[in-house]
């Protein structure tokens, strides 16, 4: 069952090693730009799921855009977002399989959680967590205890 995590951003390593491994491979990671929200969205809805294309579209609502890209040779090959769902939480995130294992993920999160910081966010959610280990093992994320049970209780209640 997911659950939710929370990171103290005080503590957060400086993504300057991980942007500098993968920019060796070819691969920037930057904040996304505004006329990059169609092409972007559409690339998350038929990568990963509708859904996550929705707060991906939140997100780059924002005054900046709270998303940040992955590109090589001018195609998208991942992207994080934060204040998408909710104002302090960081997700979705998403690596394309025939990238993943290169570091992006990980530039990815240090990046956006380091805008996060700078923004003034003490701590940030990680909203209803898949890879739990590489969120503590990046970032000294913990598990918030009774997360699984809220986002059930979200789940069962109806509509407003």
């Amino acid at each position: 069952m997911p659950v939710d995590m929370i990171v103290g951003l005080f503590q957060i390593p400086d993504p300057v090693q991980a942007l500098t491994r993968i920019c060796a491979l070819g691969i920037e990671v930057r904040r996304a730009r505004a006329r990059e929200e169609e092409s972007l969205v559409q690339w998350v809805a038929e990568t990963f799921s509708r859904e996550w294309a929705s707060e991906c579209r939140v997100a780059m609502s924002r005054i900046p855009p709270c998303c940040f890209v992955a590109i090589e040779g001018g195609v998208f090959v991942g992207f994080a977002c934060f204040d998408a769902a909710h104002r302090g939480f960081f997700g979705p995130i998403g690596v394309d399989e025939t990238h993943r294992g290169q570091g992006i993920g990980r530039a990815l999160l240090l990046c956006s959680l380091e805008a996060m910081a700078q923004l003034g966010y003490q701590y940030a959610i990680v909203g209803e967590v898949g890879p739990v280990r590489f969120y503590e093992k990046t970032v000294a994320a913990t598990i918030i205890p009774c997360s699984a049970n809220r986002l059930q209780d979200r789940r069962d209640r109806p509509p407003p």
